[in-house]
């Protein structure tokens, strides 16, 4: 199975993300230069997901990670094995991470 970005989730980061940072919709399609601001409130609303260019630019944007911004059905995995105390933590992680969901 291929992993995939969740829309809806994706959407509701991107606004919470905004709202944190004190940016508007506006502020957003002002900064793409978009003519209105529905191509926003379609992200925001999962309807659709910013082109890859558009993520790029707003994670710049907002001052964070690309990866912050995307949420999607992978799990992360760390090799830490070559320091022994991180190799610990890594093994406590994912074993937390097995027995939460």
């Amino acid at each position: 199975m291929i992993s995939q970005i969740d829309r809806n989730r994706t959407g509701a980061r991107i606004k919470y993300i905004m709202d944190n940072k004190g940016v508007t919709v506006k502020d957003v399609a002002e900064y793409f230069n978009f003519a209105s601001v529905q191509s926003v409130y379609h992200w925001i609303e999962g309807k659709s997901l910013p082109t890859l260019d558009n993520i790029y630019a707003l994670s710049e944007m907002l001052s964070v990670p690309v990866d912050e911004l995307l949420v999607g059905d992978r799990l992360v995995k760390y090799n830490f094995s070559k320091n022994e105390y991180i190799s610990r933590i890594s093994s406590y992680y994912e074993y937390l991470i097995k027995n939460i969901a």
